[in-house]
């Protein structure tokens, strides 16, 4: 399926940055099936998105209430993930624990539907190792939080495919992202070294009063002015 023409997806994992992104996504008059075993993850789901909702409806217009009936919560990923067009995978950032959950999701879904991870530093080739698909997972890296920062970092694996980096880029364009496509793996990706680099030279300029070096270039592109994966 084409990325611009997604309508369902499903968000595994709903601490901080997989609920912002569940914001998202409903703001874009998506359907959710979010998943978290976490006890109280949906409460804290919800709650999130209560909160996120004027910080929204102040970037386009919404409805009052978020679309609490397009959102459908799971405590097992792989329920969550019928019917879903995207998955959007937010677990904790854990080599081993990705690894796992990938497997899972790709032992279930259709082989065209992308994967994407919101991992802020890992590698998608250490962690589409286990999947039988491991063309169709790819990293969409988000800056925080998702619900307010544009920029989406793309990056794939050694076995991701053309089609799943192109699905991805579609679809975080068609929901108002600026999304970037990185060509080469590197731990941590691109934005974020940049953004250490930035932080390292800020924290040399301030003490010297150089204050507006390191503030011309945190506003100079979507994302890098947010400290955090």
């Amino acid at each position: 399926m084409a990325g611009g023409n997604i309508r369902r997806v499903a968000a595994i994992g709903t601490g901080t940055i997989g609920a912002s992104w569940t914001a998202v996504f409903l703001a874009r008059g998506l359907t959710v099936a979010a998943s978290d075993p976490a006890p109280g993850a949906e409460t804290f789901l919800r709650g999130f998105v209560a909160a996120a909702w004027p910080s929204l409806a102040r970037l386009s217009p919404l409805p009052a209430e978020p679309p609490w009936t397009a959102l459908n919560f799971h405590t097992e990923p792989e329920t969550a993930l019928a019917g879903a067009e995207f998955v959007q995978e937010s677990a904790p950032e854990r080599e081993d624990l990705k690894r796992a959950l990938l497997a899972r999701l790709d032992a279930v879904l259709d082989p065209e539907i992308a994967i994407a991870s919101s991992s802020s530093g890992l590698l998608m080739s250490r962690m589409q190792i286990d999947c039988r698909h491991p063309e169709r997972c790819v990293i969409g890296h988000p800056f925080n939080p998702p619900h307010l920062v544009p920029l989406v970092e793309v990056v794939g694996g050694e076995k991701t495919g053309r089609e799943a980096i192109e699905r991805a880029l579609a679809f975080y364009t068609a929901i108002g992202k600026r999304p970037i496509h990185i060509w080469r793996e590197v731990p941590g990706h691109v934005a974020n070294r940049l953004q250490a680099a930035l932080w390292r030279e800020a924290s040399i300029c301030s003490p010297r009063g150089w204050r507006a070096l390191p503030i011309s270039i945190r506003q100079s592109a979507p994302g890098r002015g947010c400290v955090g994966p």
